[in-house]
């Protein structure tokens, strides 16, 4: 479905949501888990999981990465305030994961076990204390909102291609306005730009 006005547009994310999260929940009897960082995109995961869940009677395991509970650190905080507003979720059980003793240089001596790369992100250790916390659990399978951004959030850089290749002429030309309105650009040194372009590009890679 194919929103056409702004309100519309807030249900059919909403029934996107719920389709895309609640086919990902597993069927077999295995723990569903997300992790939980307080933040928009994991807690939205999360509340959505728990709903579908609800309707099943099935429990959501939310696995949240925290500082020690009674660690010394000054200036550092976590989001214990955000991610207990799930602790009134009658079907969220949250399991806190500090990998106290761990850290960015966690098997360092290892390099074989690095994916693509000896570069690593300095949270790596946490990523697998959090994974070994879902093993623990019963969890098969873990969602999370890494690159929510990239979603409703998003600028959507390819759209007006998108418009452009589906001959929606009169919706790009709105998106063209909008951009000219909201960042000041001319409507066709943008179409140039960010339209034509793109698009050029994309014709010659189906050429090479």
């Amino acid at each position: 479905m194919v929103p056409t006005n702004p309100n519309e547009s807030f249900e059919v994310l909403r029934d996107l949501a719920f389709r895309a999260i609640e086919s990902r929940l597993p069927r077999d009897g295995s723990m569903p888990a997300t992790l939980l960082s307080g933040g928009l995109d994991s807690s939205a995961i999360t509340s959505v999981a728990a709903k579908c869940l609800e309707r099943r009677g099935a429990t959501l395991l939310a696995i949240a990465g925290v500082l020690p509970q009674n660690a010394e650190r000054p200036g550092l905080i976590d989001e214990r305030e955000f991610i207990d507003e799930f602790r009134t979720w009658p079907n969220v059980r949250i399991e806190y994961v500090s990998a106290a003793g761990r850290g960015p240089f966690e098997d360092i001596d290892h390099p074989e076990d690095f994916e693509a790369t000896p570069l690593r992100n300095p949270f790596t250790y946490l990523k697998f204390a959090l994974a070994e916390a879902g093993l623990a659990n019963g969890a098969t399978s873990i969602m999370n909102g890494v690159f929510g951004e990239f979603g409703p959030t998003s600028r959507g850089e390819q759209y007006p291609v998108e418009l452009l290749l589906k001959l929606r002429w009169r919706t790009l030309a709105r998106e063209l306005r909008a951009v000219k309105r909201a960042r000041g650009i001319s409507s066709p040194r943008y179409f140039t730009g960010r339209v034509l372009e793109p698009f050029r590009r994309w014709r010659r890679s189906l050429a090479a």
